[in-house]
């Protein structure tokens, strides 16, 4: 998990589907509004096109609303998760 004063703001997890989930953490837990969410270049796309798009090498999906996305290894989960909080200004 990616914390900033004491505030978690992505969590990485192992997927039942293989490979690694990175997902934004909610501000609240009665809301959908997150801490930190993945680039809008990143989301909805897939595999070759995201890959390309970041440059991380085993990522493979982000979800179009920015709040998920899979990659095939943990190291490149947390350089995901680590560029998304970087490009939130945290």
């Amino acid at each position: 998990e990616l914390a900033i004063k004491n505030k978690y703001l992505m969590t990485i997890f192992p997927s039942n589907r293989g490979g690694y989930g990175i997902q934004g953490v909610p501000v609240s837990y009665e809301g959908t509004e997150l801490r930190c969410s993945f680039p809008r270049e990143w989301r909805g796309l897939e595999k070759e096109k995201l890959q390309r798009v970041s440059g991380i090498s085993t990522l493979r999906f982000c979800h179009p609303a920015g709040f998920l996305a899979m990659a095939e290894t943990f190291n490149d989960a947390l350089l995901a998760a680590e560029f998304a909080v970087s490009c939130q200004g945290y």
